[in-house]
């Protein structure tokens, strides 16, 4: 599936500092990128693609909800977490609106918050029930049926889309289309489709739609009741015959139905609880020791940049308003490292996990 790039943006660089770490002990293929403010933010997205954006709600400039609109306009394939210590009702439900792929809330736990980012990552949309999370193997499954499926008929690619034209997997080379707005289109013609069979009482139709073009065919067909496969074909290397189009594409679908019918979630491969806080938090403190004084640890994933706004030498205070600053200053390692304490009083450890943590001891 590749690497991952992930871009969490938090104006707090001891919490930036430890979720990215947390990322990437937990799956050695991330990317995270840090940003400290919406408008650092970005520069990153107009510089490189972003595969999961994570951010804080309450920043000074830019907010978190404005990140993610901005995101949801440019950027749709981009999925979102937003992350608060202010959340109520009214924010929830923009943050659903924009369809943010969780809403998370201080304080939380960190394994929860490092599976959520890896099933935002490798989940597809399903009809029934809700959400389910592929597996790797069935990933490659499925890519391996749609490159069958692309050599059968000579497509030049091959897409797996849901019915809001989002794509999820693809075969081929797709250089030089619009990809994003030719899935959104081929959706709204096989929503048609569907919606005719059900006033015809025919629930079990096979809606196989055909463009026949000067340069391009297009072939889209519905998979189950929220999925569809869409085939493009180059006429000036190979003119499509829609008879073998339509013979390979049914086949095809009847495996990926029985693909996706038996997905499961995977079993959970994280270290959870208590202990995975622990393990970070002595890894951290490792760090600190093998500086020299007064050096902070830097993001590995974030290199600097000398025209990005500099992070100011303070943290803001988590209670204050927003946008106002707390004139306490730090030094540069307290400023890097975030210690058991101040990840509980920041929200990113649940309140008892110190005393979680003793008892764990105690019974050692």
């Amino acid at each position: 599936m590749g690497n991952k790039h992930i871009l969490i943006v938090d104006d707090e660089p001891r919490v930036a500092y430890l979720l990215s770490r947390a990322l990437e002990r937990t799956n050695k293929g991330y990317h995270v990128t840090i940003a400290h403010s919406g408008e650092e933010a970005l520069e990153v997205l107009e510089r490189s693609p972003v595969d999961l954006l994570v951010t804080d709600l309450r920043m000074p400039g830019i907010s978190g909800l404005d990140l993610i609109r901005w995101v949801r306009a440019s950027s749709p394939r981009t999925r979102t977490i937003l992350i608060t210590a202010y959340g109520d009702d009214e924010v929830e439900a923009e943050a659903h609106r924009l369809e943010a792929y969780r809403y998370i809330t201080k304080p939380f736990d960190m394994a929860d918050f490092t599976r959520a980012v890896q099933e935002a990552l490798r989940e597809v949309a399903l009809a029934q029930p809700g959400w389910v999370v592929l597996s790797d193997e069935c990933f490659e499954a499925i890519a391996t049926q749609l490159e069958s499926l692309r050599q059968e008929t000579g497509a030049q690619c091959v897409f797996l889309a849901d019915m809001q034209g989002q794509r999820l997997v693809e075969v081929g080379d797709s250089e030089g289309l619009d990809t994003a707005a030719l899935l959104a289109l081929q959706a709204g013609g096989i929503a048609a489709s569907a919606e005719l069979a059900r006033q015809l009482g025919d629930d079990s139709a096979f809606n196989l739609n055909f463009h026949e073009g000067s340069r391009y065919d297009l072939y889209a067909a519905s998979v189950g009741e929220s999925l569809f496969l869409s085939l493009v074909c180059d006429r000036q290397i190979q003119p499509s015959r829609i008879g073998l189009v339509w013979l390979y594409t049914r086949r095809a679908i009847e495996r990926l139905r029985a693909l996706l019918s038996s997905a499961q979630a995977p079993p959970p491969s994280l270290p959870i609880g208590e202990e995975f806080g622990a393990s970070l938090a002595a890894e951290l403190d490792a760090l600190l020791q093998e500086l020299p004084s007064g050096e902070a640890p830097a993001s590995e994933a974030a290199a600097p940049d000398p025209d990005a706004p500099q992070v100011p030498n303070h943290v803001p205070s988590e209670a204050s308003d927003e946008g106002e600053e707390d004139p306490r200053e730090t030094t540069p390692a307290e400023a890097g490292l975030l210690g058991l304490e101040e990840a509980i009083r920041l929200g990113v450890l649940p309140p008892d996990f110190l005393k979680s943590e003793r008892n764990g001891d105690d019974d050692r």
